[in-house]
Parts: C-alpha cells; sequence; structure tokens
C-alpha cells in the first residue's frame, strides 16, 4: 500500500515540478518576446526578424526549464522531452487565447520542433553538468 502512496505522490510531485517550470519558461519566453520586439521597434534589428523571434524566445526557455528540470529529477532526456512538450502546448494555450483564433499566425512547425529541441538540449547539457551520484557515494565510502 505504501508503494502505491508514493508513487502517485510522485506523480503528482512531478506534474507540479513540470507545470512550475513550464509556467517560469512561459514568463521568459514572453519577456524575450517583448524584449525582442522593442528591438524591432528601434530598428536594433531588422524587422525580418519578427518571424524568428517566437522561435528563438522558445528556444531559449525551453533550454533553461529543460535543464532545470533535468536537474531536479533526473532522467534527462525524457524530462527534458516532456518538458519540452509541455511548453509548447502552454505556448500554443496562451498564443490561443491571446490571438482569439485556432491557429496563431507566427506558431508552426518551427515553434514546436525549437520548443522539444531546445528542452533536450538544455536537459543533456545539465546531465552532462552534474556529477554522477555513485562516483560521490565511492569516494565517501573509501574515506
Amino acid at each position: 500500500m505504501r508503494k502505491v502512496e508514493k508513487s502517485q505522490q510522485s506523480l503528482v510531485g512531478t506534474i507540479a515540478a513540470h507545470t512550475i517550470y513550464s509556467v517560469v519558461a512561459t514568463l521568459l519566453s514572453l519577456l524575450l518576446v517583448f524584449l525582442f520586439s522593442v528591438l524591432i521597434s528601434t530598428e536594433i534589428l531588422p524587422e525580418s526578424f519578427a518571424k524568428f523571434a517566437c522561435v528563438v524566445s522558445l528556444f531559449i526557455a525551453s533550454l533553461i526549464s529543460g535543464g532545470l528540470i533535468a536537474k531536479v529529477h533526473g532522467h534527462a532526456l525524457f524530462t527534458s522531452f516532456c518538458q519540452g512538450v509541455f511548453n509548447v502546448v502552454i505556448c500554443y494555450v496562451m498564443g490561443m487565447i491571446i490571438f482569439l483564433r485556432i491557429i496563431p499566425q507566427n506558431f508552426d512547425v518551427h515553434c514546436l520542433i525549437a520548443g522539444m529541441v531546445g528542452s533536450v538540449v538544455g536537459g543533456v547539457i545539465s546531465a552532462l553538468a552534474t556529477p554522477k551520484r555513485h562516483k560521490i557515494k565511492n569516494k565517501q565510502r573509501r574515506m
């Protein structure tokens, strides 16, 4: 009975962590889109960059959230991929709410790929940066 309760608690904790990091990624993505719009309106960036602002901001936000979720939960490739899917879905739903359309104009396959790839790359970088747990335990046993 305790194993079932622990698995339910870990499932709820995993969903909560994915939701929190997706909200962080969404806020970061909105901040980056605002930054890109300011840079485009002041003509620091060319106007043709407006098509790629959504893709670049979603990639950077997914990169950071995928790295954070992989550092917290482990299993870097799977959890960061799920985080990327979660980020894309939340940004897609927010685009539907904001633009009052089924498919926002600038949200396409490029955004989907950028969200998933950015999250997986962030997870892999996070997994490579963290030391292996079993090596630390073996060093502690020797002392």
